[in-house]
This record gives structure tokens, sequence and C-alpha cells, in this order.
């Protein structure tokens, strides 16, 4: 059995003091009927692809839409995801703090708060796997274009440098891809934004 994980982040520009990284776990014959069926979504209202900040703006190419149709599309985004994914989870860091309590001489190893995230990724998928006795493989997939994805590619294949290392998070694969071209993304999209709001409501609480 194969598994697929697709994940997105928010707050990666500099003046966001918080990174999150959210994603879901599909099974592979799950994920082909979520493409299929989000992809006839999509041509029905004549969108390339999704983008949760650009539908709830009303930014291109979602300027074409009314705001009941945006809001169709992104219901049914959330009713797909709902349906097909197997687990969703989320992973939050606050910038400042974790910049002072990495010491310097670990910094080459863990990366920035990027390549934390991503790697804090694979532990969630795991304990997942482990939780319902998944045995199969995991192919992950990450949104394409954040400035510190060369080091949290070169971090992710120094960390799966070993067999056993494989075997116990049940890896098969990554990649860096754009929505574009992997819609499954956008339900990873979807959750980052939700994640960003509720931070920033348990923030303005304290």
């Amino acid at each position: 059995m194969l598994a697929a994980v697709y994940v997105d982040e928010s707050g990666s520009h500099d003046n966001s003091p918080v990174l999150s990284l959210a994603g879901y776990v599909f099974l592979r014959k799950k994920v082909i009927k979520f493409n299929n069926k989000l992809a006839s979504t999509l041509r029905r209202y004549g969108l390339p692809y999704f983008h949760m900040v650009d539908c709830a703006h009303g930014r291109p190419p979602f300027d074409q839409l009314t705001m009941k149709q945006r809001i169709a599309v992104e219901t049914r985004l959330i009713h797909l995801t709902k349906k097909y994914s197997e687990f969703g989870f989320v992973v939050s860091l606050d910038k400042a703090s974790y910049a002072d309590l990495i010491p310097e001489e670990l910094k080459h190893d863990l990366g920035g708060e990027y390549s934390f995230c991503v790697r804090s990724c694979f532990t969630h998928v795991t304990r997942w796997a482990e939780r319902t006795r998944f045995r199969g493989s995991v192919s992950y997939f990450f949104e394409a274009g954040h400035k510190y994805q060369n080091e949290a590619n070169r971090i992710v294949q120094e960390m799966f440098a070993g067999y056993k290392v494989v075997e116990r998070f049940r890896y098969a694969s990554h990649t860096f891809a754009l929505k574009r071209e992997c819609l499954p993304l956008a339900s990873a999209d979807h959750a980052c934004m939700a994640s960003k709001y509720s931070l920033k409501k348990r923030q303005s609480k304290i």
C-alpha cells in the first residue's frame, strides 16, 4: 500500500513571527479520486489551480469569480479533503524562539525554521502510520519555492541516507512541486490558512 503526503507552508515572509507547515495524508487510490474531482471543479470555474489567499481576496485568477463562486470552490475543496484524506497535521514554530534556542553548532544539521518544520512533518506522519498500523511506504510532496528549500532538501537527504531510518519512517521519496503541477497541494494550502487564522486569534487573546 502506498500513501502520499502533501505539505504547504504559511508565514514564510520575513515579517511573520510564526511559520506553519500543514499537510494531509492520502492513500494512493483515494488521492487519484481527490485529484480527478478537484480538477473537474477547477475546470468548471475556469481555474488553473487553487490558492487560498488569492481565492479569499478575489485576486487573479479568482477575480473572474463572484464571492459566492469563490466560497463554492473553497467549500468543495474542504469537502473533498475530508472525504478522501486519512490524516491531517500542522507544525507551527515561533521564529524568534527557534533562533534563540538552537545553538550555532547545531544549525548546519537542523537548519533554519523551515527545515526544522519539514523534518517534523516526517515525525507526525510516522506516528500516524504506527497508530493505524500502516505498513506501506510514503511519498512526500512539499510546495516548491521556499527560499530555504535547498537547505531542507539537503537535510532530508542526509536524514534518509541510512536504510534503518528509511524503514522506520516508511520513507519512499520527497519532492518539491508547484500547485499547478500537483493539485492535491491545495488541501494543505487551505489547512495552512486555517492554522494561521487560529494562531492570530489565540495571540490576540494573550
